[in-house]
């Protein structure tokens, strides 16, 4: 699962163990393109900020957004026989930003698939997964929930390369004072109206850090302070964030 060399090579090794030691186990939990959700992770290992920072610094993971990221080298640690291969739902979630990555470029397998093996068709069955995969992870982030039906209705008409700004924008506007205020539109108006493309009014860091919270509340319950100390540290780092250790509860 790893290639020496890379975990090997000056640029891996100058680094702190515990930031060696995040890699190695994001390497475990990744899916077949190097794809992992990387909260529970940390959690799981006490990782630090500072250990996902050094890891993106040195271009070993590339992080999407708060909950995930990939690995750069994953092609270099792994070859997955074509038949056992399983593509990522994160491949289509992510696709524009994937294309400025050169190290996601997929390689063939080097080793012999026996014919015994069922292979894996893609299709419309698998593509209506990824249709699904997009509306079903909108609804979960979406803090209204009414509607649903028409909303997905109306969500299946949409094309695939608005997908990434969708969900870029929708984090950043649940964020915004209107809605934590509870002036949220409901998901149809929200797709019909093509919010995403709204300009969101930039909050104070202090604000951020309160919304963080907020919103990792549904999720993380009671842990919600820690996961948005998580988010806020990736961002500004670990000395932006003790100013606000008080919202943290640290």
């Amino acid at each position: 699962m790893f290639s020496k060399t890379i975990t090997n090579s000056s640029q891996f090794l100058m680094m702190p163990p515990s930031a060696q030691n995040l890699y190695f186990h994001f390497g475990m939990n990744a899916d077949d393109d190097g794809f992992c959700e990387y909260f529970g992770i940390m959690r799981m290992t006490d990782s630090k900020p500072d250990d996902l920072r050094v890891l993106e610094a040195r271009q070993f993971v590339k992080i999407f957004d708060d909950k995930v990221l990939v690995i750069l080298q994953w092609k270099d640690n792994n070859y997955i026989q074509a038949d056992r291969y399983t593509p990522s739902k994160y491949l289509k979630i992510f696709k524009n930003d994937l294309k400025l990555l050169a190290n996601i470029n997929g390689k063939p397998c080097i080793q012999n698939v026996s014919k015994m093996d069922t292979q894996v068709r893609l299709g419309k069955v698998r593509l209506g997964n990824i249709y699904i995969d997009h509306f079903e992870r909108f609804w979960k982030a979406y803090p209204k929930k009414v509607g649903r039906k028409p909303a997905q209705k109306k969500f299946s008409t949409l094309k695939e390369e608005v997908m990434p700004k969708i969900f870029e924008e929708l984090e950043k506007q649940k964020l915004s004072k209107q809605w934590r205020e509870g002036f949220i539109p409901n998901p149809l108006t929200w797709l019909n109206q093509e919010r995403w493309n709204d300009e969101t009014p930039p909050l104070t860091r202090e604000q951020e850090a309160r919304a963080l919270v907020e919103q990792c509340r549904p999720q993380f319950g009671d842990n919600a302070e820690e996961a948005a100390m998580f988010k806020f540290s990736a961002k500004y780092g670990n000395e932006e964030m003790l100013k606000y250790k008080g919202i943290f509860k640290l």
